[in-house]
């Protein structure tokens, strides 16, 4: 059985939340629960969950600051996360999928939602048992796994030509058995294929049936037949989610923006990097978005603002600085367009509402 943890700052919700299915029917078993974001944080670090459902707007820390530190912390245990929220906006569902959230569900909870969500979770981290047991035994290492997935996301058949051709060198000279490479392709094609589908789910049905993927992975005899058949998989999979090039830049750029909001970012530096015309990529970002860079960027900037002011003892100028308002003058003016309310003035009523 696999150990589920529940964290919210609502006794109803939690109390919802353990009784809204069976989940032993399902593999699981509730291990316990977080009361707030710090107090999950503990339990994550004790009972070391398999899978954790949190929500996303708590005080102390967010359910997003929590799936950070566990993953900054987390030493050989790969705690899954869905992200439960009543907010459907942009940003908060590319956080998630940023920081790996396996799912992102809207309150209500829909059940069956919620079972299909969790049966294929359970089938993810069995999955990932089987490979670590591989990895482990020297079948291959990480890197190429991380290599392969950067090749993909670029659309570079080159480098993936580069990364199979020293895989097979790699198994060529280490005391493997065929079947053991066969495992390990089953398990790398599912990995990479669930990476990349929950962040495309629209393009899930171009990419090769797993059940058609093991069969032809099977019939292969030969070391070179079998690689040589994952590699195509692997252009397959790049070709279909790069149909779209500019869709395709759109969201890589957006992954940059998250991650990289404190930096003085700006449309000339992101065009520089990825390649584009900056007044074209303006364009392009805001019929995608619908909303220009400038804005995307604030409401980034103001939403990790918002999680610092209740979540640390940071001064506000401080947490200006950690967003990247190096004004602090401006900073408050951003603030007050997006929040209605000055940085002091939203920390002391979310305060007050707690009490």
């Amino acid at each position: 059985m696999l150990k589920l943890l529940v964290i919210d700052d609502e006794h109803v919700v939690r109390e919802g939340l353990k009784t809204i299915i069976d989940w032993e029917k399902y593999g699981y078993y509730v291990c316990g629960e977080g009361t707030d974001g710090r107090d999950g944080l503990k339990k994550i670090r004790t009972l070391q969950p398999d899978l954790v459902l949190v929500d996303i707007k708590m005080p102390g820390l967010s359910g997003i600051e929590v799936i950070k530190e566990t993953r900054k912390e987390e030493k050989g245990f790969g705690t899954k996360f869905i992200i439960l929220t009543g907010y459907s906006d942009f940003e908060y569902a590319q956080k998630a999928i940023q920081l790996q959230a396996r799912s992102y569900l809207l309150k209500p909870i829909d059940e069956d939602e919620l079972i299909e969500t969790i049966i294929r979770i359970r089938q993810e981290i069995e999955r990932d048992s089987k490979l670590k047991k591989i990895r482990e035994n020297e079948v291959t290492n990480i890197t190429n796994i991380k290599e392969l997935y950067d090749a993909i996301d670029d659309g570079d058949f080159e480098k993936l030509d580069i990364v199979f051709t020293e895989m097979e060198e790699f198994f060529k000279q280490g005391h493997i058995t065929i079947e053991d490479i066969k495992e390990f392709c089953v398990q790398c094609f599912m990995e990479i294929k669930d990476k990349f589908t929950f962040n495309y789910y629209d393009k899930k049905e171009e990419i090769t049936p797993n059940e058609v993927v093991i069969k032809n992975i099977n019939n292969r005899k030969s070391l070179h037949e079998l690689l040589e058949y994952i590699k195509d998989e692997m252009i397959t999979i790049s070709s279909i989610l790069c149909e779209n090039s500019s869709e395709h830049a759109i969201r890589r750029i957006i992954n940059y923006i998250n991650t990289n909001y404190y930096k003085d970012l700006k449309v000339e530096t992101l065009g520089e990097i990825f390649h584009y015309n900056s007044a074209y990529l303006g364009k392009l970002f805001k019929n995608y978005t619908k909303q220009s860079f400038n804005t995307y960027l604030d409401k980034v900037r103001i939403e990790k603002a918002k999680e610092l002011l209740l979540g640390s003892d940071l001064k506000v100028y401080q947490v200006s600085e950690k967003v990247g308002y190096r004004n602090i003058d401006y900073f408050y003016t951003k603030f007050r367009k997006y929040e209605k309310l000055s940085p002091n003035q939203y920390k002391n009523k979310s305060k007050k509402k707690r009490e």
